[in-house]
């Protein structure tokens, strides 16, 4: 075998038994600069941040980061449109009708029902009246006139008439009857209880109709109201069954012989009296409602019967507080006000303090409380006309100008009664006999004349609730706002901290001198740590070539003996050459450190995969550089195999040693050792050191090593902090005095 393959085969197996650490890798290591508070700052952020976007930024080159930015710009640009879109739907207030069907198990309340008659004014009470001549038909007509609605009072009468009329109750009230008003002549003149509601049943079963009746006065004059959800029988509270069997029966006596005009001594009939038309005029509604300001009224003339079946709607409404519009307490300017609150009571002392304001008197039917002054019918026109010349567009202007009274809310919680008609003509003679069994002073032609029937039944017993409700709420808006986070971002609430806490760290830097200062401390630290290193490295350097030298010095001199051995008769000439050559030309010494290296070891790694590990490049210099370039966090890049790596150098005092011995240092923590076989040459006397270097990792803060020799073993339990930088472990001889030093 030549001298040249033999050096060939030498350089491949040391190329497999020499451990090259990569001195030149970590001298970049010097070259990375330290970064400004802010920027270290933003760094960490960039590094630890659970937002999607930034680190792809900050990691990113060229086009890749431009690429990523503007992702990152157009999701934020959407995310922030939707937030703006979330919430001026919720601050717009959005609601949603929920309908429902409820088929209540005990029945359904009656309604309120209220009875008037269109002949408010018995005719023989105008007759006793007028035994004196002193009560005339116009005044009789000026009376009729002080329940009218306004557009009626206006177009059915001019001032001059209702002046003169005025004019004759002004000397009726002081010359005839000073205790004369208007109240008391509707509740006088009017028909009693038991003169018009003859016969009352419900479900078939009679009951006293005066008992539950109750009269008021509307603009029909004195009617009566039953409220049979009031009564004290608990049967008549309730409809427990649909159908007109089991609803209200109503027999009314109409009294056409009472009206004004019916007799031959009073030849003009007043058309204020009657309203056109004869019989009853019947109201379905809440018990808390205004019956003739509140829902429409049903109309029936004698001889005739009427059946109403109803079906009923709840109403449940959002307040003003909860995005709705309705109301259930009255306004801040009527506090004075102690009934119920209603839509159309709210509606109707509105009229009346505004009548209040202008005329300083109040219409009769506004006057639902009884505590403003009644106007008369020439007060209410002279206020609203007093240019006797321009009736006409001053009655305009005055309609116009009523007030709308906005601030009368709807009601939050009603019950509407829709109410379907159907009608019957003549009684039949089975009607007629039963009639004529319970009134025995009726006869056949008095019951065709003055006689009505009204049934009210509830057609099921059901009814449809309409309930508003919010369309959305704050935690929907919450969970929305979360999903485009989430879906734009990939953030949370976490990450949302994340992001404030950084800029409270920003502001910190900004206003806080302390902590400047602190900052400043700290990078002086750290560029201190980072010259150490430089100085390590330099040192570790020259060790690496040490090792390398005495290594090829060995090979060289084994390979001139074995060359010597092999050609017996030039060896000596031959290997003084080779030794000459190799001493001068292939790796002189150089005497002037002091150093001489003779002994030296080549190690190998035994378990867990190390052998693998040596021909791929170490990322642990990367990380390093990674930490100083872009701070800590995720930028800190480390593989599964080199995580928490240290750089290990061991010298070793090679006098312990006989030739061939086995060095095998062992990490027990991770069950990882290192071997180095010590060949020492005998003739080399003078050389007292060696040195080996390896990576180890550091599991715990009480890393274990093993340090033993072919005969003997020695342990040793140091408490070994963990560092992110290289640590260097000196070792003086074998019986375990080790040093450390921090770089």
């Amino acid at each position: 075998m030549s001298i040249s393959e033999e050096a060939k085969k030498f350089k491949l197996k040391a190329s497999h038994m020499i451990i090259n650490i990569p001195v030149d890798k970590l001298k970049r290591l010097t070259r990375n600069q330290g970064i400004g508070s802010i920027s270290k700052e933003t760094q960490f952020f960039v590094g630890i941040s659970t937002v999607h976007g930034p680190l792809r930024i900050f990691r990113g080159k060229g086009f890749y980061r431009i690429f990523w930015m503007v992702l990152f710009i157009i999701s934020i640009v959407f995310l922030t449109y939707q937030i703006a879109t979330l919430f001026e739907l919720y601050l717009s207030h959005p609601t949603v009708s929920q309908l429902s069907f409820v088929l209540p198990s005990e029945g359904l309340n009656i309604p309120t029902v209220t009875i008037c008659n269109y002949n408010p004014i018995r005719y023989s009470y105008i007759k006793e009246l007028n035994k004196t001549k002193d009560f005339p038909k116009r005044l009789l007509d000026y009376m009729t006139m002080s329940f009218l609605q306004l557009p009626n009072l206006f177009s059915m009468s001019n001032k001059l008439d209702i002046q003169e009329s005025h004019n004759l109750l002004i000397n009726y009230t002081t010359y005839v009857n000073p205790n004369f008003t208007i109240h008391s002549f509707y509740n006088d003149a009017g028909f009693q209880c038991k003169d018009i509601l003859k016969i009352c049943a419900f479900g078939g079963r009679e009951f006293d109709c005066c008992e539950e009746a109750e009269p008021i006065l509307t603009d029909l004059g004195k009617c009566y109201q039953l409220n049979l959800g009031k009564s004290k029988h608990l049967w008549l509270n309730k409809q427990r069954q649909s159908g007109i069997n089991n609803g209200l029966l109503v027999i009314a006596d109409y009294h056409t012989d009472e009206q004004i005009g019916y007799s031959e001594e009073t030849a003009e009939e007043s058309v204020f009296s009657n309203q056109f038309e004869n019989g009853f005029r019947y109201y379905v509604h809440e018990p808390k409602n205004i019956p003739y300001l509140s829902t429409e009224g049903i109309s029936i003339s004698p001889r005739k019967r009427v059946y109403s079946a109803i079906s009923v709607e709840k109403r449940i409404l959002l307040n003003d507080e909860s995005w709705g519009n309705c109301s259930s307490r009255w306004p801040e300017e009527y506090d004075d006000i102690n009934i119920t609150y209603t839509s159309s009571s709210c509606f109707a002392i509105c009229r009346a303090k505004y009548f209040i304001r202008k005329c300083g008197c109040t219409p009769m039917i506004y006057n639902i409380i009884g505590d403003y002054k009644n106007c008369l019918p020439y007060e209410i026109y002279s206020c609203f006309v007093p240019n006797r010349n321009d009736t006409n567009s001053t009655l305009s202007f005055a309609l116009q100008d009523l007030p709308m009274c906005q601030e009368c809310k709807a009601d939050c919680d009603s019950w509407q009664y829709n109410v379907y008609n159907s009608y019957g003509d003549d009684f039949s003679i089975g009607a007629l006999t039963y009639l004529k069994q319970k009134v025995p002073s009726w006869k056949n032609y008095y019951i065709l004349k003055n006689i009505v029937a009204i049934n009210i039944f509830f057609r099921e017993i059901g009814y449809t609730e309409y309930s508003q409700k919010q369309s959305t709420t704050f935690v929907e808006i919450l969970s929305n706002i979360g999903g485009n986070m989430g879906l734009f971002l990939g953030m949370s609430v976490l990450s949302l901290i994340e992001v404030v806490i950084f800029f409270c760290k920003i502001m910190w830097l900004t206003i806080s001198k302390k902590r400047r200062n602190y900052m400043k401390t700290k990078k002086e630290l750290e560029e201190e740590k980072a010259r150490q290193l430089e100085e390590t490295i330099e040192n570790f350097k020259r060790h690496n070539e040490d090792l390398k030298r005495i290594s090829m010095r060995k090979r060289l001199n084994k390979l001139t003996s074995r060359l010597a051995s092999s050609f017996r008769k030039k060896s000596n000439t031959c290997a003084q050459k080779l030794n000459r050559y190799v001493s001068s030309s292939i790796y002189p010494f150089d005497n002037s450190n002091g150093n001489k290296f003779r002994k030296h070891s080549l190690c190998s790694f035994e378990t867990n995969g190390i052998e693998a590990s040596l021909h791929k490049p170490s990322t642990l210099v990367d990380d390093i550089i990674q930490q100083n370039l872009f701070g800590t966090g995720r930028t800190q890049v480390c593989s599964p195999d080199q995580k928490n790596e240290e750089i290990l150098r061991i010298d070793i005092d090679l006098n312990k040693f006989q030739d061939g011995q086995l060095l095998k240092i062992t990490d027990k923590s991770l069950n990882r050792s290192h071997s180095c076989a010590m060949n020492v040459d005998k003739s080399l006397k003078d050389i007292k050191r060696g040195s080996i270097a390896f990576p180890i990792r550091l599991s715990n803060d009480n890393a274990s090593i093993e340090v033993e020799s072919n005969d003997e073993k020695f342990n040793q339990n140091e408490n070994l902090e963990k560092h992110n930088l290289p640590l260097y472990l000196d070792v003086d001889d074998l019986m375990n005095k080790y040093e450390y030093q921090k770089i």
